[in-house]
């Protein structure tokens, strides 16, 4: 039910505040601080102090998903809250638990998509799957900020970060996006003692969560099911950022149903090429087909060689609890490289 915790870093960039105004819900910010400072420290301690121009903002999803909720009810939705068991087809219509009847299914369930794996589609690959941990800590009030730091040895690239408005609470978290070696929960807690000792962290709050990133390769339609965010695997593989493509996927995927009902699925699929194409293809290239070299000495060949597996990390949403995700970029010149060969493939 709602409101409900989501794992999430909380920070709503630019481009997410953005894509909130096209929802016509971005009302929910009057009454939020504005973040306008942001603070990156490198692998090796160097660091920057800039501001944010447009600023962020920092807005827990327990927050931010219930207004979402609200404002589809205010337009006419009907809000049913049950657990997805059954999906099927039936002649034009896809049945939900044998009682719901759609044109229409847009999945839009998360990294680990019942929608997505019940109409036959697998999991997003595991080596383009990165993993995050995050809890909520006391800070001392002040300026909002955005205090990301790069964390160097055997996890890289990975970064952890501290995101408060200065109201005196602040998203603590850490994500590794290419890991060759096994992490847990207890390492990534520890990470974060170590970079913001400063923060009072409340342990009941410290959850973990797959990031599926969009250098495997959106999928973006499940048979006639349409996947929007996390369950297309549309994370920003060098950020983790997912809420700015989650909110326009979400859009996109309405209006296709609506206004294209019939081939809902192939009218989708052109209105993300267009919107959202040509940046996830320049991310998925961005990515690799090689991972950068780690700052301790770790060279590109170990860090290739090494079979890539990420350890147990709880995922509070649920199916996906205790599950394992690799994460690696492919060997240089692999036929299944993102980026290898003249261009990457339009999306699926």
């Amino acid at each position: 039910m709602f409101p409900r915790d989501k794992v999430c870093g909380d920070g709503l960039t630019p481009a997410a505040v953005s894509a909130l105004k096209r929802l016509g819900v971005a009302d929910i910010l009057t009454s939020q601080t504005p973040v306008r400072l942001w603070r990156v420290t490198g692998p090796t301690g160097h660091h920057f102090t800039a501001p944010l121009v447009p600023p962020a903002y920092v807005l827990p999803r327990r927050v931010l998903d219930a207004h979402l909720v609200a404002a589809a009810i205010s337009r006419g939705a009907e809000f049913i809250h049950a657990r997805v068991t059954n999906i099927e087809r039936q002649g034009e219509h896809t049945v939900i638990n044998g009682r719901w009847f759609a044109r229409c299914l847009v999945g839009a369930d998360g990294a680990n998509s019942v929608v997505r794996a019940r109409l036959g589609v697998s999991r997003h690959p595991a080596r383009h799957t990165g993993v995050a941990l995050r809890g909520y800590a006391a800070v001392a009030s002040g300026r909002g900020l955005l205090d990301v730091r790069f964390v160097p040895g055997r996890l890289w690239p990975a970064y952890a970060w501290l995101f408060t408005a200065g109201d005196g609470s602040a998203n603590v978290g850490v994500g590794t996006f290419g890991s060759t070696t096994r992490t847990d929960r207890r390492e990534l807690s520890g990470i974060l003692t170590e970079l913001f000792p400063h923060a009072d962290l409340d342990g009941d709050s410290v959850a973990g969560h797959r990031l599926p990133l969009s250098s495997g390769g959106a999928k973006l339609t499940a048979g006639p099911a349409l996947l929007a965010g996390d369950a297309a695997g549309l994370v920003d593989p060098l950020t983790g950022e997912g809420v700015h493509t989650a909110l326009l996927s979400g859009l996109l995927a309405g209006r296709a149903s609506v206004i294209e009902p019939e081939t809902a699925p192939a009218a989708y699929r052109d209105m993300i090429d267009a919107l959202l194409g040509r940046r996830l293809r320049h991310l998925r290239i961005a990515r690799g087909p090689g991972r950068a070299s780690a700052p301790d000495g770790g060279g590109p060949g170990r860090c290739c060689r090494t079979p890539p597996a990420v350890g147990q990390v709880g995922d509070r949403s649920g199916a996906g609890r205790g599950h394992h995700a690799g994460m690696a970029a492919s060997r240089p010149g692999s036929p299944s490289a993102p980026g290898a060969g003249a261009h990457p493939p339009r999306l699926k």
